[in-house]
């Protein structure tokens, strides 16, 4: 008579021995991190692409946008300066240093911003 061994699978007993609340929890985490994930790398894809408007990219530039739905706020601190322009004749407040794409619904749109004093 022929004897069949067969490999019993190796379970984890830390995920075995689990209670249910805990095993959902494990799993609601797991899904949690895999959307995160997903999403820093659909920015990054963006990014990449040179589409998309990525609001911090104007942080070191004097300019704090937010982008929430269709409306774009700026806020500018009109105190502090950047130094002189490019011409030498005025000085540099804020500058979104060319045209940034925004995409919305009804398509692009552009963003270009100087502020500066003479």
């Amino acid at each position: 008579m022929a004897t069949l061994n067969v490999e019993q699978p190796k379970v984890d007993k830390s995920v075995a021995t689990a209670s249910t609340k805990e095993q959902h929890d494990i799993l609601a985490e797991i899904a949690s991190l895999r959307e995160a994930n997903a999403k820093l790398l659909a920015d990054a894809a963006v990014k990449a692409s040179g589409r998309g408007f990525d609001p911090s990219d104007l942080a070191g530039r004097n300019i704090l946008a937010t982008l929430d739905g269709p409306i774009l706020m700026l806020k500018i601190d009109l105190s502090r300066r950047m130094g002189q322009s490019k011409s030498g004749r005025s000085e540099l407040v804020a500058t979104t240093a060319g045209n940034k794409r925004i995409d919305t619904d009804k398509g692009p749109v552009f963003l270009g911003l100087n502020v500066y004093a003479r």
